[in-house]
């Protein structure tokens, strides 16, 4: 009985877990969802990266302004953005 007590309990335990993470993932969604709509309203090109040198996020007009070819994963390989970046530095508006 006690075994089966606890079992009961853990596995309330669980699903009242399994709420809370579904809440917080939903509130993470949301703020994802309007940081990207904020950085895509703005007319600057932004570009936001960690201290490892990786690129955490882009918007828009970041991509139109550096001609950022959409088939470049910036987000796995920043050092292939920061080439292409480098490539437009020496040769501007060649994509």
């Amino acid at each position: 009985r006690a075994a089966q007590a606890r079992a009961e309990q853990l596995a309330g335990e669980l699903r009242e877990g399994q709420a809370t993470l579904r809440v917080l993932a939903d509130g993470a969604q949301r703020s994802q969802a309007m940081l990207r709509s904020i950085l895509d309203s703005t007319v600057d090109g932004i570009l936001v990266d960690n201290l490892k040198g990786g690129v955490l996020n882009a918007n828009r007009r970041f991509r139109e302004l550096w001609s950022v070819p959409e088939q470049l994963d910036w987000q796995a390989d920043g050092a292939a953005l920061m080439a292409h970046m480098a490539q437009q530095l020496r040769h501007p508006g060649q994509a």
